[in-house]
């Protein structure tokens, strides 16, 4: 079987904190559900004794599952969850810990973006900082074991 190639694209436009939309849809193999990570620009990477390229390095930002498909775009949502601490009432009491234990929240990631009217504290880890044009690819999962036969 011959293992077919993930379908890339770019990030057209973002819709909100947690939707984007991408320039490929059905004509292009897309199907809701389909899973794509936006990739961070490609850094070349330089040898240091000869100063020559050896190649690009790309990084996945963040991760987006396709809900809607039109013909040529699609749009797709965060769906990844991290867990919050949230602080207690009386931070540094350790003795009165009891009376006000940890409560975690689980929340799903969010996108950032350029957008004067929307403030974002650039040391929250928990997003992705993505912009019109980043790269896309599919996430294609290697079958499990048993699934291979």
């Amino acid at each position: 079987m011959s293992k077919q190639e993930p379908i890339t694209g770019f990030v057209a436009e973002i819709l909100n904190k947690r939707e984007l939309v991408i320039n490929r849809g059905s004509k292009d193999g897309v199907e809701v559900g389909m899973v794509f990570q936006v990739l961070e620009d490609a850094r070349n990477i330089m040898d240091p004794e000869t100063r020559e390229t050896l190649g690009r390095v790309q990084r996945p930002k963040i991760r987006v599952r396709v809900a809607e498909l039109q013909e040529r775009l699609s749009v797709a949502s965060t769906y990844e969850t991290y867990r919050v601490n949230l602080q207690s009432p009386m931070p540094g009491l350790a003795a009165a810990s009891f009376l006000y234990p940890a409560r975690t929240v689980t929340r799903v990631k969010e996108l950032y973006y350029d957008d004067p009217s929307e403030k974002y504290d650039p040391f929250d880890k928990t997003g992705a900082v993505v912009a019109k044009v980043d790269a896309v690819q599919q996430v294609v999962e290697e079958p499990a074991e048993e699934e291979r036969g």
